[in-house]
């Protein structure tokens, strides 16, 4: 691609990474529903109201 070996490593890596990232964000967040760190689990209007 005329692309020095590093930089396409570098390109190689970053997708890499973040095929992981969404690879747990869809099953660990979505599939299985665990919250972030320090996050619960009501939603923004739940909370405006006080439930």
């Amino acid at each position: 691609m005329g692309l020095p070996i590093e930089t396409f490593a570098m390109v190689i890596a970053t997708v890499l990474a973040g095929s992981l990232g969404m690879g747990h964000y869809l099953i660990v967040h979505k599939l299985m529903d665990k919250p972030f760190p320090g996050g619960d689990r009501t939603k923004p209007e739940e909370q405006a109201a006080g439930k």
